[in-house]
């Protein structure tokens, strides 16, 4: 069983690089592409977006990752600590689309695919905020 979902994670991996090389000239504002996944069939590969309003973030996230952002400060904004504004990652955007497409899990079942810079395909460690609220970690 190991050797299957370690095959499966490799496999969801790749699709989140293929995505990645896919963005390299559409928007220079897509700076991050990441992926989320639950189980096998939840699957999430979401780009950052700029400038999210708080009204905007408030609409379309999910009720337990806007808990955890409110957290840190201002959703739409850069925490006092600094950062990425609250809300604009890939990596939470990807969560988000999984944790409404699964509304009994929580944050932690979630696995999450490296962070990839569509430019380069080099990958970017996880910011504070991502590693706060989600419990990522930088490998």
């Amino acid at each position: 069983m190991a050797k299957r979902s370690t095959h499966k994670a490799r496999e969801f991996e790749e699709s989140i690089i293929r995505h990645a090389r896919k963005l390299h000239n559409l928007d220079p504002e897509i700076r991050i592409v990441a992926g989320a996944r639950f189980g096998e069939n939840h699957k999430s590969c979401k780009t950052n977006i700029p400038y999210r309003t708080e009204k905007e973030i408030e609409k379309c996230f999910d009720k337990r990752i806007k808990t955890r952002l409110k957290k840190i400060g201002k959703l739409g904004e850069i925490p006092q600590r600094g950062g990425h504004r609250l809300g604009n990652c890939a990596e939470q955007n990807a969560c988000n689309e999984i944790l409404k497409e699964c509304p009994k899990i929580s944050i932690k079942q979630i696995k999450y695919s490296l962070a990839y810079r569509p430019r380069t395909v080099e990958v970017c460690p996880y910011c504070l905020n991502c590693i706060e609220v989600l419990g990522v970690k930088n490998r």
